[in-house]
């Protein structure tokens, strides 16, 4: 699958393979947020209820907006477990307290390595 324009190719007189597909992606619905965030909480196997979270994500409409892509829902989880989000009024604020957890975890892996 690629982005960019294909043209129509002709493989024989009787066959041709028309690229000109539209997809878009769509994420999770409403209902499937809960879901994600209580199956990532049981794996991550923390004892936190996953009820206070989803309540987060669902009073902030704008947090709750991004919470619908799957990447930016698990890195939301993987911040409130680290106890690094605490329910910003921005998303700016929001993804920068992603971004701090995200390079301090690293940095913790890569001096417990040394």
């Amino acid at each position: 699958m690629t982005s960019r324009p294909m043209p129509v190719i002709k493989i024989s007189r009787d066959t041709i393979i028309d690229f000109n597909h539209h997809l878009r992606c769509i994420g999770f619905v409403d209902e499937n947020i809960p879901k994600f965030v209580e199956k990532y909480f049981i794996q991550a196997k923390r004892g936190q209820s996953e009820t206070e979270f989803v309540t987060l994500l669902q009073s902030n409409r704008n947090i709750w907006a991004i919470s619908h892509a799957p990447v930016s829902l698990e890195l939301l989880c993987y911040s409130w477990l680290k106890k690094k989000v605490q329910g910003q009024s921005t998303i700016s604020s929001l993804y920068t307290d992603v971004v701090k957890n995200i390079f301090s975890t690293l940095f913790e892996k890569k001096k417990g390595s040394e």
